[in-house]
């Protein structure tokens, strides 16, 4: 596949390098001290009820 990432030139992606590739960016949970982690599967269902 010929792709182009952050406004690069395209170049070529391998089979193994597109299996890693997310449909959707992920959810972050901010922290105290500016730290970020994944957000749990209840903060998710949480968020999704918010919208």
């Amino acid at each position: 596949m010929i792709a182009r990432w952050n406004g690069n030139a395209p170049r070529r992606f391998g089979e193994t390098a597109i299996r890693g590739w997310k449909k959707e960016k992920p959810l972050l949970v901010r922290e105290p001290f500016g730290n970020a982690r994944l957000a749990t599967r209840a903060e998710k269902a949480a968020m999704q009820e918010k919208e």
